[in-house]
């Protein structure tokens, strides 16, 4: 009987030493830089043609994410606009943005919790002021 015991306790050690390894990974907890743009920015832009809205929603799961909608000088209609290459370095958030049919550079700085920054075509630049929602 004990030696019915001692073998299943070895067993039992063996199995369960490699189930006791694994366990769930834990993600870091995001940095303020990640806390502090992880959200919906909204606020204007400016261009030669006038001002108009804009909104940018930035999110971050294993990659960062990130949308915007601009809406033209009068107003009412959206323009379309592409994100592509969204990425932060520190406090620096650049991406390459499709917009009027061309491919733009576009590069903000986190300051004071407002994004300012501009896009720069090969026509001109758009530059905006943006606030967390």
């Amino acid at each position: 009987m004990i030696r019915i015991a001692a073998v299943a306790l070895a067993f039992t050690t063996i199995c369960a030493s490699p189930a006791l390894a694994q366990h769930p990974s834990v993600k870091p907890a995001p940095d303020s830089i990640t806390n502090a743009l992880i959200g919906t920015w909204e606020g204007q832009y400016q261009t030669d043609h006038g001002s108009g809205a804009f909104t940018m929603i930035i999110g971050k799961d294993s990659v960062w994410t990130a949308s915007l909608d601009m809406v033209s000088p009068d107003g009412g209609s959206s323009i379309p606009t592409r994100m592509s290459n969204f990425k932060v370095s520190g406090s620096n958030v650049t991406w390459t943005q499709e917009l009027m049919g061309m491919s733009c550079k576009a590069a903000a700085v986190l300051a004071a919790g407002t994004l300012r920054g501009e896009t720069t075509c090969d026509h001109g630049s758009v530059g905006y002021v943006l606030r967390k929602k």
